[in-house]
């Protein structure tokens, strides 16, 4: 081609130069308009399809998310016996047939251990009922929220792709205890499967697919639930998996160019596509590109002609002129200038003159710029030498040399900056380029290596601060050069020219790693002698073994880097008891007497046991039960255990926990080898053994004789009254409440307490008594040589006066205890020390279950009382499952009208083998037993049903009262306990009554004033039962949002007889109206009374004088 250019004259060239402009003129111009009709015409199509994209995506987010509501709502009414129970399950679930029509793939109801408790349509010969293993159960399990599962065959014939729909189902305290699940086939026309019959035009169409590029709904069936759409194959498609959404042109699965547009769901991670052909598209459009294609044929050969004939007439001169200028080089002289002879025009003057000038300047700069080659020669030689020269300086310093420009890119840099830093021996490869480059291209040799190379990243940062403070500076970098920690000790400046101009930085580096890791090595080591030798010291004075443990515990912690530590004492038993500790106090360390942990390292050959890398994730399945609750407390990275003594009886246990991961290195082992031997050494003396023998024998926070010793002693005493044929007492005595002021006030404040009760015990007692800790809040005390039975009743009832007085801890609070006494006599009770013990805490039982802050003496019939006990709170615990329990209930009588108005719901237990069993007896064993909660659920529950039962037979509304116990009331979520009964059973809430009694109520903060305004805000109503029988009191009174107080019948019994009672009795109501209560009188039995408590204002009344409580259908015939 160049050769036929060459070839032609400059008229040729000029005319062919003309006609292929104007062709390509007019083919650009209208290449442009094809072009921008094109775009437009693809934009409005691409347009057309997000549109009817965006109103598809809405209108199956709204579907999923309608039919997720649905699953919800009825998850939240599925009653608890369906996840036991197939039967009432599958009942449950054929009768939900509103929301049967959305899932065309049916319902299914899973526990929560997979099994399929029912489904619709029901099959019968399903073979297959446990889903545990199953992806879309898995996904539901670890969400344990609404979900939309993944795609998948379903386990019904013939096995049609479908997308379930789970929620879970939760029991009343908000645990999942089943999934309720909804299935929709892909293959189907609903709202997903309607879409593959949608076109667009007449060959595109919609499809549906997942994140996981799952294919969900397709015009080919073939592709539903494959991934036919590789990675790289349709780059839409893959750029929309990763959110983006949107229209283009891309070449399908099959290569086929398409107008695509994407849109993701929101409900579901699921992604809505149209596809367009392009080529149908743009069919319109070829057409007319040919039309156009003709005309300008046609045009360009008119065009070329008539450019043709123009050019050979205007370029004839310039024909001449061409030819002089190709021999201007042979010319010489005169002969080098242009005389033209006319023209068609001045121009061609024109371009001859200015032809001549520029040959006669040519002619003088040809010289001028010979003269200064030859001294650029001499120059460039003296400089390249000096380059030379420098470079060598610079690669031979070992210290790191470069500059960079203002975009951090190399100017320049030494050998040694290339080799250790860019890894590279070309110094003039990094020119142009920044350090990230060489970070990036280090890191992508060894993807599998994160700490491979991570020097660079403050470089950056100090270049920047140096550019803005243009001001020399010094920095500290570091980071891993290929896996090695390298620091550096680096100056930087700004960098100008001889103009002063800003060009960069330019720095210098030096390697300081080694010097910094003898510095940390030196201050490490100064560390660990500091410990060691405070620890020496302590041990030249010759503490005691509790003085030096809770010492080394001490300094350990004192140190940053250990969080807590703490020293046990074998204590015989194959356990270790703590006795010093230090950032974790002493009575949280007492689980790990029996520890396997502790185990573990006492068995282990070497006597120690280290973990090196604890954290949230590990902790559970790493450490012992009693670590990771301690774990839970104080976190800590690094734990060490190890044996100080481990070849004596009163072997020793050093256990340290360090902040970090890895602390314990070959410096720190050393340290805690040399701190255990000087421990080992200073236990070996005889002062240590003295004290140690002390920890066996006694109770290190009170001082007093432990269980050991007391048996040990009790056992003596024995033998002793035995040979004398004399009487000895054994009292075990308990503090009330104990648990409740640990925590109220805290550990350290019931320790304090302990100590204070110790003192007092020691003090009343004669020298020849032994006053003993059993441990918790438990203590014996020995008498020896009682004359009689009254000997003993006088120093408990001394005991007893004296523990009343108030204990003022060493915090300044001031609190009042009580002490429950249990007593057992030798020979009276027991022969032996074992026996003894038992029988004087059987009589402490006793002593509680009287009432407690008093005493209790064993005797035969307290042990037939406590089998009898045990053999009850059995048979309770069963009785809900057995249906044994029934609901009476007693009317409610409004004084004004004379009419029941409401009754009170009453529990009685009717045992088929023990008959009827009364309240009292069994109500306050159950508090104690712990299943007075489910059984207040069971009659709240059964009360709300029955009073639904009645407005549903056309009974008027009637307030029902249910009685809360202690228990019940405070139990963390009474209130949604309530809502939900309240929400099965459909009773209205305004006609169901709470009674609460007053020592419920009285309980100190606001947490009791938050339960009631709680239950009020549910719409129930409140009642104060029992009241003046408690802890009365008017400032918590009138704090409390009740509707009404009830008098207790001990009130009633002697009205009108007793004025004490008549006077109590009117203040209550005065006081109750005063307060806006309504108030209710209990126990109304004769018609003296009524006529009382009518004319004294009172509201309604209950009683035998109306009823006894009787069944629900008896209680109809009374309303008749």
């Amino acid at each position: 081609m160049s050769r036929f250019w060459s070839r032609l004259s400059l008229k040729r060239r000029l005319a062919l130069v003309m006609v292929v402009t104007g062709l390509l003129l007019v083919t650009g111009i209208v290449s442009g308009v094809l072009v921008v009709l094109y775009r437009q015409y693809t934009g409005t199509l691409s347009r057309q399809q997000e549109t009817l994209l965006e109103g598809l995506a809405q209108g199956i987010d709204d579907q999923l998310h309608a039919s997720l509501d649905a699953l919800a709502g009825v998850a939240q009414v599925a009653p608890q016996n369906t996840l036991t129970d197939p039967v009432a399950a599958q009942r449950f679930l054929s009768n939900r047939t509103g929301i049967q029509s959305i899932f065309d793939n049916g319902l299914a109801l899973f526990t929560r251990t997979g099994r399929l408790m029912a489904e619709t349509p029901y099959d019968p010969d399903r073979t297959i009922r446990e889903f545990a293993e199953y992806p879309f159960f898995k996904q539901a399990l670890s969400a344990d929220t609404p979900i939309i599962s993944i795609p998948f065959r379903s386990t019904k014939p013939p096995h049609h792709p479908v997308v379930q729909l789970l929620v879970p189902i939760k029991n009343p305290s908000g645990a999942t205890v089943g999934f309720l699940s909804g299935g929709v086939r892909l293959d189907q026309p609903n709202f997903l499967g309607s879409l593959a019959q949608r076109r667009v035009g007449s060959g595109g169409y919609l499809y549906l697919y997942s994140n996981d590029r799952t294919m969900l709904v397709h015009p080919d069936p073939t592709r539903i639930l494959g991934k036919t759409v590789q990675p790289g194959v349709n780059h839409l498609f893959d750029r929309a998996i990763k959110g983006w959404s949107g229209s283009g042109t891309t070449l399908n699965s099959r290569g086929v160019k398409q107008i695509a547009s994407f849109r993701p769901l929101t409900q579901a991670p699921w992604i809505l596509a149209a596809s367009f052909p392009e080529q149908e598209a743009a069919a319109p459009l070829y057409n007319a590109a040919l039309l156009l294609v003709a005309l300008i044929v046609g045009l360009g050969s008119i065009g070329a002609a008539i450019s043709w004939w123009l050019t050979q007439r205007l370029t004839a001169p310039l024909a001449d002129f061409a030819d002089h200028l190709q021999r201007l080089p042979q010319l010489v002289g005169d002969a080098r200038y242009v005389h033209p002879q006319g023209g068609p025009g001045p121009e061609l003057e024109i371009l001859a003159s200015s032809l001549n000038r520029m040959v006669a300047e040519l002619d003088q700069q040809q010289a001028t710029i010979q003269q200064q080659m030859d001294e650029l020669i001499t120059v460039s030689t003296e400089q390249r030498r000096t380059a030379q020269l420098l470079r060598l300086i610079t690669d031979n310093v070992p210290d790191l040399i470069w500059a960079k420009d203002l975009q951090g890119n190399y100017l320049f840099t030494n050998l040694a900056n290339a080799q250790l830093l860019l890894l590279t021996d070309d110094t003039a490869e990094p020119i142009g380029k920044n350090h990230e480059e060489y970070s990036n291209r280090i890191r992508a040799e060894r993807p599998d290596q994160k700490d491979w190379y991570s020097f660079g990243e403050l470089c950056g940062d100090s270049d920047k601060n140096v550019l803005q403070e243009l001001t020399a500076q010094r920095f500290e970098e570091y980071g891993n050069v290929q896996g090695q920690f390298l620091y550096m000790d680096v100056y930087k400046a700004p960098f100008f020219d001889q103009n002063g101009v800003l060009l960069g930085t330019v720095g210098c580096g030096r390697v300081i790693t080694r010097e910094k890791q003898l510095e940390q090595e030196t201050r490490r080591l100064a560390r660990l002698y500091r410990i060691l030798s405070a620890i020496n010291q302590k041990i030249v004075h010759k503490p005691t073994p509790a003085e030096l443990f809770q010492f080394v515990c001490a300094t350990l912690v004192s140190d940053d880097n250990f969080v807590m530590a703490w020293i046990g004492v074998a204590d015989g038993a194959g356990g270790y008891a703590p006795v010093a500790s230090a950032g974790v106090p002493l009575d949280m360390l007492q689980e790990f007497r029996g520890s396997e942990h502790l185990q573990a390292v006492a068995q282990g050959g070497d006597g120690s046991l280290i973990m090196s890398t604890i954290t949230p994730e590990n902790a559970p399945q790493l450490l012992c039960s009693c670590c990771a609750n301690l774990y839970q407390i104080k976190p800590f990275g690094s734990q060490a255990t190890y044996q100080i003594t481990p070849d004596r009886a009163d072997a020793a246990l050093l256990v340290v926990y360090a902040a970090e991961n890895n602390f314990f290195d070959h410096d720190e082992r050393n340290l805690m080898d040399e701190l255990v031997g000087d421990l080992a050494y200073a236990l070996e003396t005889d002062a240590s053994e003295q004290q140690l023998e002390y920890l066996s024998w006694y109770d290190p926070l009170t001082d007093l004789p432990n269980r050991q010793m007391a048996c040990s002693h009790l056992t003596q005493a024995l033998a002793r009254a035995k040979r004398a044929n004399t009487s000895l007492a054994l009292l075990c005595l308990d503090l009330d409440h104990f648990k409740d002021i640990n925590d109220s006030f805290g550990h350290l404040a019931g320790d304090d307490l302990l100590c204070l009760v110790a003192q007092r015990l020691q003090q009343r007692m004669r020298a020849t008594d032994t006053v003993a800790r059993l441990g918790g809040d438990e203590f014996i005390i020995l008498l020896e040589g009682v004359k009689d039975l009254s000997t003993v009743v006088l120093v408990v009832e001394d005991l007893l006066n004296h523990l009343q007085a108030p204990f003022v801890l060493e915090n300044g609070l001031e609190l009042r205890i009580g002490v429950s006494i249990g007593i057992a006599l030798f020979p009276d009770h027991a022969q032996t020390a074992m026996d003894l013990l038992q029988a004087a805490d059987s009589a402490l039982f006793r002593a509680k279950q009287k009432g407690r802050a008093g005493f209790a003496l064993f005797s035969e019939d307290l042990t037939h009382q406590a089998t009898e006990r045990i053999q009850l709170g059995n048979r309770l615990r069963r009785a809900v499952e057995l249906d044994e329990l029934r609901v009476v209930y007693q009317p409610q009588v409004d004084f004004a009208t004379g009419k029941i108005i409401g009754a009170e719901a009453l529990m009685r237990w009717e045992s088929p083998d023990m008959g009827s069993i009364v309240p009292t007896r069994f109500i306050p064993l159950a508090e104690e037993i712990g299943c007075i909660v489910p059984m207040g659920e069971w009659i709240l529950r059964q009360t709300c049903q029955q009073g639904r039962a009645w407005l549903d037979a056309g009974l008027p509304p009637l307030s029902l009262s249910v009685n809360l116990s202690a228990h019940q009331f405070h139990q963390a979520d009474i209130c949604q306990v309530v809502a939900d009964i309240l929400h099965e059973t459909g009773f209205p809430a305004e006609q169901l009554e709470l009674e609460v009694t007053e020592s419920a109520l009285m309980q100190p903060g606001n947490q009791t004033i938050e339960l009631l305004h709680g239950l009020r805000k549910l719409g129930v109503r409140l009642a104060l039962d029992d009241f003046g029988t408690g802890y009365s009191s008017l400032a918590y009174l009138k704090h409390f949002p009740l509707h009404m107080l009830k008098i207790d019948k001990s009130f009633v019994d002697d009205i009108p007889h007793s004025d004490k009672d008549m006077r109590l009795v009117s203040t209550i109501i005065f006081m109750a109206r005063s307060m806006e209560f309504k108030v209710l009188a209990e126990g109304v039995e004769r018609q003296e009374q009524l006529d009382v408590l009518k004319g004294l204002g009172c509201d309604l009344y209950q009683g035998f004088f109306t009823s006894i409580p009787v069944p629900a259908d008896e209680f109809i015939a009374l309303l008749k």
